[in-house]
């Protein structure tokens, strides 16, 4: 081969392995990118089913709920008592305990139904404000 052929065959062979590199670095953030975000969406729900739970075993009264959240109370007696956006909940005094999601008016909520000794307690996060520019599945 003479030396211009050389040279051609190292600049093939250069810009095969800059391109090489280039997929496994891209492939490598990929992965690294999926991880995190998976990593972030698993300690964002645990953190919203904390607040829930939290909120569900605390409240005495639906009145002053914390932000972006809502709260649905039937006492024992029967009285159904409401915060100002916890009527969508009142429908899930009647279903059963645990944590779920419920979509109404075009709102998203996670919520938490806990029977406690006073009586039924649903209370309810709007997802909203966490979910602004994010799809969530």
């Amino acid at each position: 081969m003479t030396p211009a052929g050389d040279l051609a065959v190292v600049r093939r062979a250069g810009r095969i392995a800059a391109i090489q590199a280039s997929v496994a670095l891209a492939l490598v953030l990929l992965v690294v990118g999926g991880v995190v975000f998976t990593v972030y969406v698993r300690a964002q729900n645990r953190q919203i089913d904390a607040e829930l739970r939290t909120l569900a075993m605390s409240a005495d009264d639906a009145g002053d709920p914390p932000p972006d959240m809502e709260l649905a109370l039937r006492e024992n007696n029967g009285e159904v008592s409401v915060s100002d956006g916890g009527q969508p909940g009142v429908a899930l005094l009647s279903g059963p305990a645990g944590f779920g999601d419920l979509n109404t008016e075009g709102r998203h909520y996670r919520t938490f139904v806990v029977d406690r000794p006073e009586g039924r307690v649903v209370a309810m996060m709007d997802l909203a404000p966490t979910t602004r520019g994010a799809t969530v599945c």
